[in-house]
């Protein structure tokens, strides 16, 4: 591309991506539940969320953004 189309929306594919990432490193764990209040460390795998966190450039230390923003049904 020589431009990003403003039509283009980068961000549902970043997540599409990253829940396939995420379902692939955890195969048999659902995606964490959207309607939590609060999520639990027993609600994800931990060592998948870090890999998908890692490899869109997030900070290990930030796992609440690649759950919030990515991996919530």
């Amino acid at each position: 591309f020589e431009r990003i189309p403003k039509s283009m929306d980068v961000q549902s594919y970043r997540r599409g991506s990253a829940q396939a990432r995420y379902q692939h490193l955890a195969p048999g764990r659902e995606l964490p539940p959207v309607h939590a209040k609060r999520i639990k460390a027993t609600d994800y795998d931990q060592l998948a969320t870090q890999e998908v966190s890692e490899s869109l450039g997030h900070s290990r230390r930030r796992r609440s953004t690649i759950l919030n923003h990515y991996l919530l049904k």
